[in-house]
């Protein structure tokens, strides 16, 4: 495929690094829009696991709080998240 629509007899290769930090698999995307990129993150992980499940919320956290801090917002999350993303903005003074 991307030989037919890239480049004459284009190839694909894709790489997947290991999240050292919490040990999962990295599975991402960047999504390009019209006036913006999205980088998508698709974390999973063992529910029935307790282990796994810890690690998974201990990551998503970190990946919340730390782009946070570099002035990138977080625009859909699980419920469970929506309090600590809610707490990275600061519109109006919190208002």
């Amino acid at each position: 495929m991307a030989g037919r629509y890239w480049l004459p007899n284009g190839g694909y290769l894709f790489f997947s690094p290991i999240a050292k930090e919490a040990g999962f698999d990295f599975i991402g995307a960047f999504v390009v829009g019209m006036r913006e990129m999205h980088h998508i993150v698709c974390l999973v992980f063992n529910r029935e696991d307790e282990y796994s499940c810890r690690r998974a919320y201990q990551l998503i956290c970190t990946l919340i709080d730390e782009p946070a801090q570099g002035g990138w917002g977080e625009y859909r999350t699980h419920l469970a998240l929506m309090d600590q993303i809610a707490q990275t903005y600061n519109f109006n003074n919190n208002a």
